[in-house]
C-alpha cells in the first residue's frame, strides 16, 4: 500500500527520505528516481528531470511502520482561519512501553516546516509518559526567541507537540 501525497513543488521541494519513492510527472507513464527529491529542489534541478510543461503530480511513499502511529495537529485562532498559530507534525513507533523511533515537525512557528531532532533525541529509547512527552515539546523551543507580539507562541508550540505526542500513543492502540 502507498500513500500519495499530490500536489505542486515549486521553488524548494520538501525532502522524502525513503529509499524506494518515486515521483510522477505530467505527461509520463514513467516515474523518475527518488533519489532526486532527497534535497531541495531549484529551478536548475527542476530543469534537469522535467521538461517546462511537466509538473510533478504526486509523490508516493509507501507506509512504514512509524507512519502507523502519526498525526498532524493544529493550532489555530479561529476554525476559519487557515493558518495555524502552531502545529506539530508527529510519527511515533514504539518498543513496549519505550519510544523507537520518532520524527517531530514544526509549523506555524517559522518561515518554514522545522524537523525538531533535539525534541526527538530526547524520547528514543525512554519509556513514553505524559511528562516525557512535555519535556520533549519543551526542547523543542528551548533557545526559539520570541518577537514582540507572539511570545506566547513558545508555550503554546511546545504544549502542542506534547498533545500531538500523546495523540499519536493513542494511535499505537
Amino acid at each position: 500500500m502507498h500513500r500519495s501525497v499530490s500536489g505542486r513543488l515549486g521553488g524548494r521541494a520538501c525532502r522524502v527520505r525513503r529509499r524506494d519513492r518515486r515521483a510522477f510527472a505530467t505527461g509520463r507513464t514513467d516515474d523518475f528516481g527518488g533519489a532526486t527529491l532527497s534535497r531541495a529542489w531549484t529551478d536548475a534541478t527542476a530543469r534537469k528531470y522535467l521538461a517546462h510543461d511537466e509538473l510533478i503530480l504526486r509523490i508516493r511513499v509507501p507506509v512504514a511502520p512509524i507512519g502507523r502511529a502519526s498525526t498532524y495537529h493544529k493550532i489555530r485562532d479561529r476554525e476559519s482561519y487557515a493558518f495555524a498559530l502552531t502545529s506539530a507534525a508527529v510519527a511515533l513507533e514504539l518498543d513496549g512501553e519505550k519510544v523507537s523511533d520518532v520524527r517531530i515537525a514544526l509549523g506555524g512557528v517559522a518561515t518554514r516546516p522545522w524537523r525538531a531532532r533535539a525534541a526527538e533525541d530526547c524520547l528514543r529509547g525512554r519509556p513514553f509518559t505524559a511528562d516525557l512527552a512535555r519535556s520533549a515539546g519543551d526542547v523543542a523551543f528551548r533557545g526559539a526567541r520570541a518577537g514582540r507580539f507572539n511570545g506566547f507562541r513558545i508555550e503554546l508550540g511546545a504544549r502542542t507537540v506534547a498533545d500531538a505526542l500523546m495523540i499519536a500513543k493513542e494511535r499505537i492502540s
